[in-house]
């Protein structure tokens, strides 16, 4: 069963980044490692495609 709480989060605090923060701001792409390995940790499903062109971007 997939945890949805911990997928949810991680899409959430992407948004978030993405929002307030520049596409050339070094530390975002580090957060968003920190976020994805964070996740990793969890029974969580391929969650990357809903924030495929943020990811991109950075």
């Amino acid at each position: 069963m997939s945890m949805h709480e911990i997928e949810d989060l991680v899409f959430e605090s992407v948004l978030v980044l993405d929002e307030h923060y520049r596409p050339d701001d070094a530390r975002v792409r580090d957060w968003l490692v920190a976020l994805y390995a964070f996740q990793d940790g969890f029974d969580c499903s391929h969650t990357k495609g809903r924030v495929l062109d943020i990811l991109i971007r950075q």
